[in-house]
C-alpha cells in the first residue's frame, strides 16, 4: 500500500478511533486534505495500489477487489488501532464496501462518498449505460492495458467543479493505467456484478454523501442507497456538489462527520 499518510488535526476529538480514508480513481491521498484539516482526531490516508507510487507493492496477479480489501486491512492492522471509521470515494468507496461487509468487526462506522450501495449500482448500471454516464468507464477498459489515461473525458464531467480539476488531474497523472484498468476491468464484469445480488446486510452506522450535480449517478441512487443499507444508515445529497464532494463542499461535510463519528461510537458502544 505504500507509505501511509497519517495525519493529525489539531483540537480536541469526540471520538476515540481512527479513521482510515481511501481514495479514488483518480486521486491520491491529498483528496482528503481539506476535510481533514477541518476535521479533529488521527486519519490514515493511503497510497492505494494503483498509483506508480506504490508499484513495488502490487501482487504479481491482476487488481482484483479481493485482493485489494486484502491489502487494505493488512495496511491497516500494522499502522493503527483497530477498529476504525472507514471512508472511502469512488473507487475507493466500492473498496470501503466490502471491507465493511467481509470484515464488519474491523469497522466502527461505514462513510462512502460517490460510489452506491453495490446492488444498487449493479441494478442501475443498464440504465446509466444508456444515458451515457459510464462511457468514459467504457473507454477506459477497453483500451490497452498500457495506452495513457485520457484528461479529456474527466475535464467535461467537471464542468461543474472547476475547483477540483487540478487535484483530479495530478491524480489521474499519478494513475498506473495498467493497475487501474486491470482493476475495473475484474469488478466491472457481468460476473463481477452478479456477485453484488449477494451482498449482505450491513448492521454499522453508515453515512452516504452524493454530489446533487454528480456526472456519473443521478440523484435518485442517494435514495435507493439509502433504502438499501439498513435501519443504521443516513445520506445527504450534497447541493452544488458533482463527483468530488470531498474537494468542494468539505466543511459541511466535515461538521457532518464529526457528529455521526461521535454517533456511531455511541450506537456500537465501542
Amino acid at each position: 500500500m505504500g507509505e501511509p499518510i497519517i495525519h493529525q488535526s489539531g483540537g480536541r476529538s469526540g471520538r476515540r478511533f481512527s479513521v482510515l480514508a481511501l481514495h479514488g480513481f483518480p486521486g491520491t491521498p491529498d483528496d482528503w486534505r481539506a476535510l481533514q484539516a477541518q476535521s479533529s482526531g488521527a486519519w490514515l490516508t493511503p497510497n492505494m495500489p494503483w498509483l506508480y507510487t506504490t508499484d513495488r507493492h502490487l501482487p504479481n496477479a491482476p487488481l482484483t477487489l479481493r485482493n485489494v480489501v486484502e491489502q487494505v486491512l493488512s495496511f491497516t492492522h500494522a499502522q493503527t488501532q483497530l477498529p476504525i471509521h472507514l471512508v472511502g470515494h469512488d473507487l475507493g468507496g466500492a473498496i470501503a464496501w466490502w471491507i465493511a461487509a467481509m470484515f464488519p468487526q474491523v469497522v466502527v462506522s461505514l462513510t462512502v462518498i460517490s460510489a452506491p450501495h453495490p446492488q444498487v449500482y449493479a441494478d442501475a448500471r443498464p440504465q446509466l449505460q444508456a444515458d451515457g454516464r459510464l462511457a468514459y468507464l467504457h473507454d477506459l477498459v477497453t483500451d490497452s492495458g498500457d495506452a495513457p489515461l485520457k484528461p479529456e473525458p474527466l475535464l467535461a464531467a467537471l464542468q461543474r467543479e472547476t475547483e477540483a480539476t487540478s487535484q483530479v488531474l495530478h491524480g489521474l497523472a499519478q494513475s498506473n493505467p495498467a493497475a487501474v484498468r486491470s482493476l475495473y476491468q475484474n469488478t466491472l464484469t457481468d460476473a463481477a456484478l452478479a456477485g453484488t445480488a449477494h451482498f449482505p446486510d450491513l448492521v454499522l452506522p453508515l453515512f452516504y454523501f452524493q454530489g446533487q450535480n454528480d456526472p456519473y449517478f443521478p440523484s435518485d441512487l442517494c435514495d435507493a442507497t439509502l433504502r438499501a443499507s439498513g435501519s443504521l444508515a443516513s445520506s445527504k445529497l450534497v447541493s452544488g456538489a458533482g463527483h468530488f464532494p470531498q474537494l468542494t463542499h468539505a466543511t459541511d461535510m466535515a461538521k457532518t462527520l464529526d457528529a455521526f463519528w461521535v454517533y456511531a461510537e455511541s450506537v456500537m458502544g465501542v
